[in-house]
C-alpha cells in the first residue's frame, strides 16, 4: 500500500508562477527562471527528446544526442554529440533558450560547463520509474504545455499501479538482470531498472549493491542463486559464452529473455516494456 501511496504523490515539486514568468526546481536543486516557453530547445539524452515529443513541442528541439530516434522526427534532428562527448562549441553557436541535461548522462562534466557559462540549463534524472511520471509534468511546465504534462504523467502513473497491483498476490522470485558477457554488470535498487524488477512482484538479488550499475562476478551471481536470469533480447539470438555457461551448470531453467527496446529507456514507453519484463518473470 505505501508503494501505491507514494505513486500518487510522485507529482509534488517546487514551482511558483509570477508576473513576469516562472521559476522551477530541477532534479538538481538549481532553480531555473524562465520568462516564457522556450521557442529552441537542446535535449541532451534521448528520453528527453522523447518526452519533449510527447509534450508536443517536438518542433523546437534544434539539436539532440546520438539514438534519439523516437519518434522517427526526432531522426532529422542535428545531432551535438553523444552519452560521452557533447560538441560545446555547437551547442553555443545554436544560443538555444534552453538545454536540457540528464544527471546520470556520461558527459555531465560538459553540462556543467554549459551552465558555467550562462546557458539556460534543466537537470532531470531518473532514479526510479515514478520519475518519468514527474518528469514529464515538470517539462511541461518548463515549454509552457503544464495540462498535456499533468495528462501524460497521470496516465504513466495509472498504468503503473495497474502493473503493480497485478502481482501483489504472486511468487516473488529473486532476480539477476545481466548486462554484458565477459564482463558481467547488472542494475542495484538505485537504478530506475532495479526498481522496475520489485514492482514486478520479483527480488532483485544486487539491489543493495552502492553503484546504480554494478559490475558483477560469476561467482557473486552464484552464491546469490537467483531463480531468473533475465537476457535481453530472444532466446533465439541470444545464445552467448554467458548464456551456454549458465546452461553447463544446470541454470537453464532459470534463463529468461525479454525486448528491451522499450525498457532500457525512461521514456513513457517505459510502461509497455516493464508489462514485456513482468510477463518474462512470471511466465509458467
Amino acid at each position: 500500500m505505501k508503494c501505491l501511496i507514494s505513486f500518487c504523490l510522485f507529482c509534488f515539486f517546487s514551482l511558483s508562477s509570477h508576473s513576469e514568468g516562472l521559476s522551477l526546481t530541477d532534479d538538481s536543486g538549481r532553480l531555473i527562471e524562465i520568462d516564457e516557453p522556450p521557442k529552441t530547445i537542446v535535449s541532451l539524452s534521448p528520453h528527453l527528446t522523447e518526452l519533449l515529443f510527447d509534450l508536443g513541442v517536438g518542433q523546437t528541439v534544434v539539436g539532440t544526442v546520438s539514438f534519439s530516434d523516437y519518434p522517427n522526427s526526432a531522426k532529422s534532428i542535428p545531432r551535438i554529440g553523444d552519452a560521452s562527448a557533447l560538441n560545446l562549441e555547437r551547442i553555443i553557436q545554436m544560443e538555444p533558450d534552453l538545454v536540457i541535461a540528464w544527471l546520470s548522462g556520461g558527459s555531465f562534466q560538459s553540462v556543467e560547463l554549459l551552465i558555467g557559462l550562462g546557458l539556460k540549463v534543466y537537470v532531470n534524472e531518473i532514479s526510479s520509474p515514478r520519475d518519468i511520471a514527474s518528469s514529464a509534468e515538470k517539462l511541461g511546465v518548463l515549454v509552457g504545455q503544464h495540462k498535456r504534462g499533468l495528462e501524460l504523467s497521470h496516465k504513466f502513473s495509472e498504468k503503473m499501479i495497474g502493473i503493480q497491483e497485478s502481482r501483489t498476490e504472486i511468487h516473488s522470485p529473486s532476480v539477476f538482470f545481466q548486462l554484458g558477457e565477459e564482463d558481467l554488470f547488472t542494475f542495484s535498487g538505485q537504478h530506475f531498472l532495479g526498481n522496475a524488477i520489485e514492482i514486478c512482484g520479483a527480488k532483485n538479488v544486487f539491489s543493495d549493491a552502492p553503484m546504480r550499475v554494478p559490475q558483477v562476478s560469476f561467482e557473486s551471481v552464484l552464491r546469490r542463486n537467483p531463480d531468473l536470469i533475465i537476457f535481453s533480447g530472444k532466446s533465439s539470438d541470444t545464445l552467448t559464452s554467458s548464456t551456454k555457461k549458465w546452461q553447463e551448470i544446470g541454470w537453464s531453467h532459470k534463463l529468461r529473455f525479454v525486448d528491451t527496446s522499450e525498457l532500457f529507456l525512461p521514456s513513457l514507453r517505459f510502461a509497455t516494456g516493464l508489462e514485456k519484463l513482468c510477463s518474462a518473470i512470471h511466465e509458467p
